[in-house]
């Protein structure tokens, strides 16, 4: 049987406390068992190792990038990672999460977040055409590796700058690299950018 968990990691006590109570309340999960959790970075490793699905909230300013990776590289389980903030974030530091969540952001908010990342994953079944970037994934990641930001693609592919954020989440989703290196080394392999176009940023 399938088995997700929702992890609040290493968030002051009282924000923890309070999306503890709100998911308890409202979170609906099908063809799951759903557990939600607090965990430090000690125990972290070992209890994504044991879930087939992890869902984790953290205060970036808490953890470290390199945690971030390693729980990325040792599980070959779903695991998706969001960024838990009250100030504005390097955009850097953004970029190693696969979402945001602000304080001040309303509940479904956090609804929203929890069904984009749950829902695709009670499928066990990952075919190579879901795999497959469509045109204008292709696109929106030729405009990452060169360097440009949501807006610029945006602006460039004549579409709203949340519609290259849902792409990107796609696209990271597709293809499990979450981060703009990976994206750059993808897309030099796959040909759709020359060495020498990036090769300076």
């Amino acid at each position: 049987m399938n088995q997700a968990a929702i992890i609040l990691l290493e968030l002051p006590p009282v924000v923890s406390e309070g999306m503890r109570q709100w998911l308890t309340k409202t979170i609906k999960v099908e063809s799951a068992i759903l557990s939600i959790v607090t965990l430090d970075s000690h125990r972290v490793s070992e209890f994504v190792a044991n879930n087939r699905y992890s869902l984790i909230f953290t205060d970036p300013i808490a953890i470290s990038p390199r945690l971030i990776e390693s729980l990325r590289q040792s599980s070959d389980r779903n695991i998706k990672i969001v960024a838990v903030y009250h100030s504005a974030l390097p955009r850097e530091t953004v970029n190693l999460y696969d979402d945001t969540f602000s304080i001040y952001d309303t509940p479904s908010r956090l609804s929203e977040i929890i069904e984009r990342t749950l829902q695709p994953h009670d499928s066990e079944n990952g075919d190579d055409e879901r795999k497959e970037l469509s045109p204008r994934e292709k696109e929106v990641v030729i405009g990452i590796v060169k360097g440009m930001s949501n807006k610029e693609i945006a602006t460039l592919l004549n579409v709203s700058a949340n519609t290259v954020m849902t792409h990107r989440r796609n696209i990271a989703s597709k293809l499990k690299i979450h981060s703009p290196a990976g994206l750059t080394i993808y897309a030099i392999v796959s040909k759709l950018v020359k060495i020498e176009e990036v090769s300076g940023l």
